[in-house]
């Protein structure tokens, strides 16, 4: 299993779409918390 890093390194050097993907799964929460923050509550923004 790729650490975090390697996930988030792969994505410019390679165009890793599905390093990008799996660290979104990983981080479902937070991507969408840090989304609706950014929408300032609009969940369907979000």
């Amino acid at each position: 299993m790729q650490s975090d890093v390697e996930l988030l390194r792969s994505y410019p050097e390679h165009r890793s779409e599905g390093g990008f993907t799996e660290l979104v799964r990983r981080h479902i929460d937070l991507v969408y918390f840090a989304a609706l923050r950014e929408a300032n509550g609009d969940i369907p923004q979000a």
